[in-house]
């Protein structure tokens, strides 16, 4: 594999979150004698986690994962060479935000989350904008820029 310039991953602080959460329920309610309420809170947290926060966390990570080496722009398991970028619009949304229309976005993602950020890309041969979740999206444009 090349050098990795740029590496972007979604946290994984949900899971601990929800675990910490669901754990601290427990103690507490078992500290107070309620077995049977200890219990189902631990079934209930579990049930959550496991059907919600577990899957959503590891498919964002799956998805959402923004690499960048000298050769290609890999987002989740779509894989864009460089030399087919825009240039122009990388170059335009270090000065100005672009208006939100990306048709798609890269990486196989279904949706966007909440308060996340993108780069707009074109690549050569497709007609839509695709949207790059980025934390930043000008230092994303940057490292694109200067990658090339």
């Amino acid at each position: 594999m090349s050098e990795v310039l740029y590496r972007q991953q979604p946290p994984l602080w949900p899971i601990w979150a929800w675990l910490a959460a669901t754990a601290a329920a427990v103690a507490v309610l078992a500290a107070t004698g309620d077995d049977d309420a200890a219990w189902g809170v631990a079934m209930a947290g579990g049930v959550i986690g496991l059907c919600g926060v577990v899957p959503f966390v590891i498919s964002r990570r799956r998805y959402s994962t923004v690499t960048v080496t000298p050769e290609q722009l890999l987002v989740g398991r779509d894989v864009f060479p460089l030399d087919a970028l825009d240039r122009e619009l990388l170059v335009r949304q270090l000065t100005e935000a672009l208006p939100w229309r990306a048709g798609r976005i890269a990486g196989g993602a279904w949706g966007h989350t909440l308060n996340e950020r993108h780069l707009l890309i074109r690549v050569e041969g497709r007609p839509e904008l695709l949207s790059v979740p980025a934390r930043d999206p000008r230092v994303l444009s940057r490292v694109l820029l200067d990658a090339r």
